[in-house]
């Protein structure tokens, strides 16, 4: 009986502390939500009018700073990216950007090649692009599978009905440790 009542009194505790946690959380919740409502121009609840001007502002001027960083940022991001693309598609070598079982990047040189375009072949896997058991579809799985590179491997591909010769050179890229392995393969004529 002893038992039950230290039991019923420390579930009863705990409860109570539980609920008095959850009550803060949810006010300080309810009144940041109601803050970001006012700085985006929503309509606020008749109860949110009564913050601190000195909390509202600081916020607001915290979550400006934060959208500036991001959209900068961002912004970047698509410069590089559209600069990077551009020297790709240039490059008279023919490059692939191999990240683990995908491609990453093609140059524009692969599209007569393996007669997909540059942009088709990034982000597919290694086995949707090349032919599984074709000559050069074994050399990339076997380097991926011993994690070494492919130094000046002469390959066949039929292109236009025409049997030509590739030299094939594939690097890692970074100490060969990580799980997903990144490869820089290029083909030359």
């Amino acid at each position: 009986r002893r038992i039950a009542l230290v039991s019923g009194a420390a579930l009863v505790f705990s409860l109570a502390v539980v609920y008095a946690i959850s009550g803060f959380t949810t006010s300080n919740l309810k009144r940041l939500g109601m803050i970001i409502d006012r700085i985006a121009g929503a309509q606020p609840a008749p109860q949110a009018t009564n913050f601190p001007a000195a909390e509202f502002e600081a916020v607001g001027s915290k979550l400006t700073l934060l959208d500036d960083r991001v959209r900068g940022a961002l912004q970047s991001a698509d410069q590089y990216r559209h600069r990077v693309n551009t020297m790709l598609e240039q490059l008279r070598e023919a490059i692939l950007l191999i990240d683990g079982d995908r491609f990453a990047l093609a140059s524009g040189a692969v599209a007569p090649l393996l007669g997909w375009r540059a942009d088709q072949i990034a982000g597919r896997r290694r086995d949707e692009v090349l032919v599984p058991g074709e000559a050069l579809a074994q050399i990339i799985d076997n380097a991926f599978r011993r994690r070494r590179s492919v130094r000046d491997e002469i390959v066949a591909l039929v292109i236009g009905g025409r049997e030509r010769q590739f030299l094939i050179n594939l690097d890692f890229i970074g100490d060969g440790s990580d799980a997903r392995p990144l490869a820089l393969l290029r083909m030359r004529l």
